[in-house]
């Protein structure tokens, strides 16, 4: 009873770290005459100026046929495929080389980031302003860049000029690396103040549901007071998040996947959520970004801002280089230390094994091994108390008609021979979240993605195609109850 008890508390835990009650503001983002963006763009939240007073700031709209017709620039890396239109300079195509849509399908990468009608998934950013103004057109020397293998950057370079602004966009692509640098410059070319900000936001239909998986899907935001807090989509359908913080990111995730913005760590953006239900067929558009503080710049004057932004593998090393708590997309739930623990062991054996799959099975061993004192403890307390059970059956007997006394006559039978009738079951505890730790390592690691074992087991990330394994792990967990002592008491 007690386990399924702490079972219970641990659900319930998990549920609410899950589900968390909303904590978003309830207040709507700054309307653009009514109308949501046509790509999944929506308002961004009023910015904040040095006085502490909020100006309103519009996000330009853009529609995903124009910006098909204005074409895009193809970037190539060892691990990036980019495509950026030139219709706003936006990521609107990333895939992934080196992580191919299946075995059965090795030529093909995954694809992330992509404007189809159905799979809308963008990476936009840019400048907003409160003055009505055409939109930006970039334009750059080539129209398809290529890492050469021994350089150690491939920098591309936008440019737009709409005769009211000059605004420069310049990405840093590096060999082996998923995330991209981005530094954009705005420069009033007109002949009249400017007022705007810097906006970064990823739009993104949400995607199918896959009940296969345990795995998140969903968007998340990063806040000095909380380093990871998810924001799901029915939150977003509910409030328009608005938060201002210092640092923070904006991502979101997938099984194994996540993109995400990363603004400068060192100032103050105002982070936001919206939804746009007619932006593009095919269903809803959900977006989380941030916008920089109010800038204003007179006649000639320049602003820079820097930002990165990633596109690939859910990896704990990458992750954590680049900013604080983006590690922790790789959701671990409540039990993340001891799952870090054990992750990091398994990778230890990785290196020495070479094979995701024996790494499994020798930190499976380990654990079984340095659980081993409590088991014995446990199977030791049962098989007393099985020895015991002719006593207190007689006693059971004896006082049948008076459990008060029978309490008590037990009750110091367990006490002359140092017996603990919870012996049994309190180290049995001990191993419940280790285990429980050990599957949510085996369900987020990327790492064992098809990640091959031996014989029949081509992927160790999909269930067993021949149900060899569920029918050995059946018939062990058969012998292993036949083995084990009965309870003292049925």
């Amino acid at each position: 009873m007690m386990a399924m008890a702490l079972i219970g508390v641990m659900l319930w835990t998990q549920w609410q770290h899950d589900y968390p009650a909303s904590q978003h503001s309830s207040a709507p983002a700054v309307s653009q005459g009514g109308q949501a963006a046509s790509t999944g763009f929506v308002p961004a939240p009023a910015a904040v100026v040095e006085n502490g007073s909020h100006a309103a700031v519009k996000v330009p709209q853009t529609s995903t046929t124009a910006e098909t017709a204005s074409g895009y620039i193809q970037v190539n890396t060892d691990v990036l495929h980019l495509r950026i239109s030139k219709l706003g300079g936006n990521v609107v195509m990333a895939n992934l080389p080196r992580f191919p849509v299946s075995l059965q399908q090795k030529n093909t990468p995954m694809t992330i980031i992509s404007s189809k009608p159905g799979q809308y998934y963008v990476l936009k950013s840019g400048v907003t302003s409160q003055q009505k103004a055409k939109p930006l057109v970039y334009s750059s020397r080539a129209r398809q860049y290529t890492l050469v293998a021994g350089k150690k950057q491939l920098t591309v370079v936008l440019s737009a000029n709409n005769g009211v602004t000059r605004v420069t966009k310049t990405f840093r692509f590096y060999p082996g690396q998923y995330h991209v640098t981005l530094d954009t410059v705005i420069e009033n070319v007109s002949k009249k103040p400017w007022a705007g900000s810097f906006y970064h936001q990823i739009a993104r239909q949400e995607p199918e549901h896959h009940y296969t998986s345990m795995a998140y899907n969903g968007g998340a935001v990063s806040s000095a007071a909380i380093p990871y807090q998810k924001v799901k989509y029915k939150d977003m359908l509910k409030n328009n998040l608005s938060l201002s913080t210092r640092g923070g990111w904006v991502a979101m995730q997938q099984h194994y996947f996540l993109s995400a913005w990363v603004p400068n760590q060192h100032h103050t953006h105002i982070y936001y959520s919206g939804v746009s239900p007619n932006s593009v067929a095919h269903g809803a558009v959900y977006n989380l970004g941030f916008t920089s503080s109010l800038i204003k710049l007179k006649p000639g004057q320049s602003k820079e801002n820097s930002s990165m932004f990633y596109i690939g593998p859910e990896n704990i090393k990458a992750l954590s280089a680049l900013a604080p708590g983006l590690n922790l997309t790789v959701d671990y739930g409540i039990l993340s230390p001891i799952s870090m623990a054990i992750f990091w062991c398994m990778k230890e054996i990785h290196h020495f094994v070479g094979n995701w799959g024996w790494a499994i099975i020798l930190i499976t061993m380990l654990m079984k091994l340095a659980l081993y004192w409590p088991s014995a403890m446990s199977y030791r307390s049962m098989a007393r108390m099985k020895m015991m059970a002719p006593r207190i059956k007689s006693l059971q007997e004896r006082y049948k008609d008076d459990k008060q006394a029978l309490s008590k006559a037990t009750m110091e039978l367990y006490k002359t021979e140092k017996v603990n009738p919870m012996g049994g079951c309190l180290p049995m505890l001990v191993q419940i979240p280790i285990f429980i730790a050990l599957y949510w390592v085996l369900i987020e690691s990327v790492q064992l993605r098809q990640s091959p074992f031996i014989f029949w087991i081509h992927d160790l990330s999909v269930k067993d195609p021949l149900y060899i394994l569920p029918i050995l792990m059946g018939g062990s967990m058969f012998l292993q109850q036949k083995l084990s002592p009965a309870p003292a008491d049925p």
